[in-house]
């Protein structure tokens, strides 16, 4: 059955489940959790913005512009880094979001959190939140930040499409990770931790 509203703040009641989904989209020599002896990590804030498509819900990725110095090319959701006018982790997504997407976020619904993920690449605590909007957006990406706008059904949360891929880093580091492949792209490290979160609640909700 196609994933539903219901279906998703249902998922989004249970508890979170941490480093026991991440692990297993983790890719190969990652950590976890900052060193004991590092600075404290920057904060960022990440937004799953789903909406109604057909008889499912969409969500909403991109694929950050090459010329980004962190994680560019990646596949990502749409966030960044918190800023100090910022009151909540939670407002730094919308934010973010907003500016990334040339949309408006003002009727959005915040449906809840997930865990937050250590990106040990660059030092980042990411912290997820989910938004549903009740229509889809009219996307205005902005050209220095965004090279395209990726929507995908929840549906895709689903084991048929994991895979295992060979990732070449935007630091020329050849790695293997686990990763979904849907929408003619890879989408693989915190990204798929935070995916992975989100398909294991909506399993167990089910």
């Amino acid at each position: 059955m196609p994933t539903t509203l219901s279906d998703l703040r249902r998922a989004l009641s249970l508890p979170l489940l941490g480093d026991q989904a991440h692990a297993a989209m983790r890719p190969q020599g990652r950590i976890a959790h900052p060193a004991q002896d590092a600075p404290p990590p920057n904060l960022a804030g990440v937004l799953m913005l789903t909406y109604p498509s057909a008889d499912t819900l969409n969500f909403v990725l991109i694929q950050r512009a090459e010329r980004l110095y962190r994680h560019g090319g990646q596949v990502a959701l749409p966030g960044g880094r918190r800023e100090a006018s910022d009151s909540t982790l939670v407002a730094t997504a919308v934010r973010e979001a907003e500016e990334e997407l040339g949309i408006s976020l003002d009727q959005a619904e915040i449906l809840g959190s997930l865990s937050p993920v250590y990106v040990q690449p660059s030092h980042f605590m990411v912290y997820p939140a989910v938004a549903y909007l009740d229509k889809r957006p009219r996307f205005a990406p902005n050209p220095d930040e965004v090279a395209a706008v990726i929507e995908a059904p929840l549906d895709a949360l689903h084991p048929a499409y994991h895979v295992e891929a060979d990732i070449v880093t935007a630091q020329g580091v050849l790695l293997r990770a686990p990763a979904y492949a849907f929408g003619g792209c890879l989408v693989w490290g915190a990204t798929a931790m935070i995916l992975h979160e989100l398909e294991l609640l909506l399993r167990s909700s089910a």
